[in-house]
C-alpha cells in the first residue's frame, strides 16, 4: 500500500534524481548530465574518479522508453537527494548487474557510486 499522494511525489521528480538515473541508463554512454565540476565517482567501493568517467557528454535529447539499458528498479529519497538504480549491464561485458547511487542537490549530481557484479547472465528477476 502506497501512502496518499505518492504518485504526485513520484511525478515531481521530473527534473530530479529519478530522471537522472533513468536517462543515465537509457542514454548510456551519453547520459552523464548535470554533474558538478567537483563531483566524485567511486566504482565497486574504490577509486576517486570524475563523475564523467565511464560516459561521454550529456545527450540533450530525451531517450524515451528504449535506449541502451532498461532501468529495472529506481528508488529515490527526494528529501535526502539520494537515488539508486539497478539494471542489467550488457555493454562490452555481458551478464552483469549494475547499480548506480547518486547524491543530488540543487538539480546537480555531486557524487556517484557505481557497483558492477558479474552474475553470469542471471539477474534473479527472471
Amino acid at each position: 500500500m502506497f501512502p496518499p499522494g505518492w504518485f504526485r511525489v513520484y511525478r515531481s521528480l521530473g527534473i530530479g534524481a529519478w530522471c537522472w538515473i533513468n536517462k543515465y541508463f537509457r542514454a548510456f554512454p551519453s547520459g552523464v548530465c548535470n554533474v558538478t565540476g567537483d563531483c566524485k565517482r567511486l566504482e565497486n567501493g574504490g577509486g576517486n574518479f570524475a563523475c564523467s568517467t565511464g560516459g561521454s557528454a550529456c545527450s540533450g535529447s530525451d531517450p524515451g522508453q528504449g535506449g541502451t539499458f532498461v532501468p529495472r528498479v529506481i528508488i529515490v529519497d527526494e528529501v535526502r537527494g539520494i537515488a539508486a538504480g539497478l539494471t542489467i549491464f550488457d555493454y562490452m561485458a555481458p551478464g552483469h548487474l549494475d547499480m548506480h547511487m547518486i547524491k543530488m542537490r540543487g538539480g546537480q549530481v555531486h557524487a556517484v557510486q557505481a557497483m558492477l557484479r558479474n552474475t553470469n547472465g542471471q539477474s534473479g528477476w527472471d
